[in-house]
């Protein structure tokens, strides 16, 4: 029986939501297990009706107000009746909603708040409201005072948010990339069937969330731009869904080279990965720290990107990293034509992929102990 306990807190989990930091949060929930922690995982409901629940682990689904307000009241007092009076050695939350609602009234001696991106910088891109931006300040500094400790995975991150929130200097600060552990992460490939999907064409992979600050769009524009012969190398598989979508479809339904896969299951979703060539990650704004490369470099594929937010970070050093301008089409001419004519004997093997030590332990101290 675990004598440890954390309660861990996103807006959704991948059952639900395909993304970074569901996937990565699963990842963190196998590690807790193996070390016999007991892990409590709130996050809102989307579409799941199945309960994922075994030892040591008790997921909870909020439903959303705006979809029906009657189940989330009733959620959220079933919520509170499991966690109200329990004592945890850590609560961690990945996101404000639906941690807000829960967060005054539990207490824990370690509360964590982990930052996947910038908060403002996203929503201005976004063109969200000005009083909503403004709501925004207001409620995170409110938030932020049941906090003890803030996390980062990227400087850019950190920066970023101390940047939009100057008084989060103040707190114990931790920044470190802790959310990917190579071997599990393997272990994840190891019965998925690995070939060749296209016969002379590379595949690139652009697994995004399709809203405007991921830059598929930009991405689709600028690949049209160029010679079709160029083109005709390649084969695009676009994944995930959002407010894009619809703009994306009518973007590429005259180019044969593009595919639209849409929003797939993350087993679907990581055989895609496992068989692309290339996984692109074309954002223009607010890239806090990128999953799907970190993925693409454990698997040693090349990743393509434009180098925004903590992209630069996440593919340092890394031997088929692919950096282009996204306002500059000839820098993307010439990075597809370097992977056409890659040669890996060029490189030495101090280049290649880096082993990352896995640092989970290191921000959960009391519960490895």
């Amino acid at each position: 029986m675990a004598i440890k306990k954390i309660l861990i807190f996103n807006t959704a989990q991948v059952v639900d939501l395909i993304g970074g930091s569901q996937a990565s949060l699963e990842d963190a929930i196998l590690n807790f297990l193996d070390n016999d922690i007991e892990v409590i995982f709130i996050s809102y409901q989307f579409n799941s009706i199945i309960n994922y629940n075994g030892p040591n682990l008790k997921r909870i689904f909020i439903h959303r107000f705006r979809n029906n307000p009657l189940k989330f009241f009733l959620d959220i007092i079933l919520a509170l009746s499991f966690i109200l009076f329990r004592k945890f050695d850590y609560i961690w939350a990945n996101s404000a909603l639906p941690c807000f609602i829960f967060i005054p009234l539990l207490i824990a001696k370690n509360k964590i708040y982990t930052f996947h991106g910038p908060i403002i910088e996203e929503q201005v891109f976004s063109n969200k409201s000005n009083n909503k931006i403004s709501l925004t300040k207001i409620l995170y500094k409110f938030y932020l005072n049941y906090f003890n400790i803030l996390h980062y995975n990227t400087n850019y991150v950190k920066n970023s948010v101390q940047k939009e929130y100057p008084f989060t200097k103040k707190y114990d600060n931790y920044t470190s990339e802790i959310l990917v552990n190579d071997q599990v992460f393997k272990n994840k490939y190891k019965n998925l069937f690995k070939q060749k999907l296209y016969e002379n064409k590379l595949t690139v992979l652009i697994p995004r969330r399709l809203v405007k600050r991921t830059g598929v769009l930009n991405f689709i524009k600028s690949i049209n731009i160029l010679p079709l012969s160029l083109q005709n190398n390649f084969k695009f598989l676009i994944t995930g869904d959002g407010p894009e979508k619809n703009n994306i479809i009518e973007s590429i339904k005259d180019n044969d080279n593009f595919i639209f896969l849409g929003l797939i299951p993350e087993e679907e979703l990581n055989q895609q990965i496992l068989n692309s060539d290339i996984i692109c990650i074309p954002s223009i704004a607010a890239e806090g720290f990128c999953l799907p490369a970190r993925h693409a470099m454990i698997l040693d594929k090349f990743v393509l990107h434009t180098g925004q937010g903590g992209l630069l970070e996440t593919t340092n050093n890394y031997y088929k990293s692919m950096l282009y301008n996204h306002n500059d089409i000839d820098t993307l001419k010439i990075q597809f034509e370097n992977i056409i004519h890659f040669d890996k004997k060029h490189y030495s093997e101090n280049s290649n992929t880096k082993s990352y030590e896995f640092k989970l332990e290191n921000l959960f101290k009391n519960l490895y102990e």
